[in-house]
């Protein structure tokens, strides 16, 4: 399992299990992660350290630095 704590929009923390992520989208200014049998998203803050964690969470270490390049 692939658990790993993301701030929230309100400020907050949550623990998310990457394993149940169906499929991310990056916004502007935000990070939609969709989870499996889930209709909303969870919104979470885009930034650098949000990106790499998203990154790991879904195993795109490869990839990780074009996503932080994104910003």
């Amino acid at each position: 399992m692939r658990f790993y704590i993301l701030p929230t929009e309100e400020g907050q923390t949550n623990c998310i299990n990457f394993d149940h992520v169906a499929f991310i989208r990056l916004g502007a200014k935000t990070i939609e992660l969709h989870f499996i049998g889930v209709e909303a998203p969870m919104v979470v803050p885009k930034s650098a350290t949000t990106l790499a964690l998203v990154a790991k969470g879904m195993d795109l270490s490869d990839a990780s630095k074009d996503l932080v390049g994104t910003l």
